[in-house]
């Protein structure tokens, strides 16, 4: 997407919680090679040789340890790495005068006691229901202290739940224990495993919690027009989300009308986890001119394309993944 929108990218990624094949993925997908340095942002003296060896017009920061389970069980690990990593960033933004800045925040800083939907006049929790979340909280007061009285421009972009692959189902997420609900369940699915959901006697209209699912397509073009937009504040925070609030159960529902054989239980609630989070994204819209395109089918759609990919391709077993 960034070259399609005359951008030319570089990355930087330890694949710490990826996989180290992305970068030729992206290249079978649009025949180019982009450029990308294998280091930890911790390595403080390594980030600045990719600043020396790049002029920047702008740069996206969603580096970021980003469970909530592994958060509230790591802490310390947490900060160090979400809090740390971005304050080294920055220091390489103000040196080598970095014009723009698009930090990737999360809907999780609203905190369980907001009022629904959430847009961004909504306080931020106190007290944070994880480190996770917290490492988000912190990490929006430092960009928002780092802007004062500099030349930049900096959006912070507040991520509802990321989910999907790219239509080609060519490219997606690694699946892992520390994936989110949708990729971790269609993992689960295709595996012929058993589906755990968290809690049923939540205050929703099934006892599930709601979530906002917003497909990474669109989480895409947005940062894209957090890039390319003049019209905003120093600094300035926008929802990225559909608006719409679904179940856990809906969700499991609907990707049970599509593979054969899914199975799911109920667990007791988890640690740290909200019961109703979802958007009002009309600030997004009218700053970005950016408009959600992809719903929840096109969600577990693109995810089972890529799943299959990811299966074929190191050869696991696949049990349960007939479509419907």
């Amino acid at each position: 997407m960034l070259r399609g929108d005359k951008f030319e990218p570089v990355s930087i990624d330890n694949f710490c919680n990826s996989s180290s094949t992305i970068p030729d993925q992206v290249q079978n997908l649009t025949g180019k090679r982009y450029k990308n340095y294998n280091i930890n942002l911790l390595a403080s003296e390594a980030l600045r040789v990719v600043f020396e060896e790049h002029e920047f017009y702008g740069l996206i920061h969603l580096a970021a340890l980003k469970s909530i389970p592994q958060s509230l069980k790591y802490p310390l690990k947490y900060y160090e790495n979400n809090i740390i990593s971005l304050t080294n960033v920055l220091k390489y933004c103000h040196e080598f005068k970095v014009p723009k800045l698009v930090f990737s925040s999360s809907c999780s800083v609203y905190g369980a006691e907001a009022e629904f939907p959430v847009d961004e006049q909504s306080p931020v929790a106190d007290r944070q229901a994880s480190s996770y979340s917290n490492t988000k909280k912190i990490g929006e007061e430092i960009v928002r202290d780092f802007s004062a009285g500099l030349d930049i421009n900096c959006i912070i972009l507040r991520y509802f739940n990321p989910a999907g692959s790219d239509h080609t189902g060519e490219l997606g997420e690694t699946p892992s224990e520390e994936s989110g609900f949708i990729p971790k369940i269609v993992w689960k699915a295709m595996k012929g495993e058993l589906i755990e959901i968290y809690g049923e006697d939540y205050d929703t209209r099934d006892g599930t919690c709601v979530r906002d699912f917003i497909h990474i397509q669109d989480l895409a073009e947005a940062h894209i027009q957090a890039l390319s937009t003049t019209d905003t504040d120093q600094v300035e925070v926008i929802n990225v989300g559909s608006g719409n609030g679904m179940t856990v159960l809906e969700v499991a529902e609907a990707l049970k009308r599509r593979l054969a054989g899914v199975r799911f239980e109920y667990r007791n609630r988890r640690i740290g986890d909200i019961p109703c989070i979802f958007s009002d994204n009309t600030h997004a819209m009218t700053k970005l001119q950016w408009v959600p395109r992809l719903g929840l089918e096109e969600i577990l759609d693109s995810q089972i394309k890529w799943t299959n990919t990811y299966l074929s391709r190191t050869n696991e077993d696949v049990i349960g993944n007939e479509i419907v």
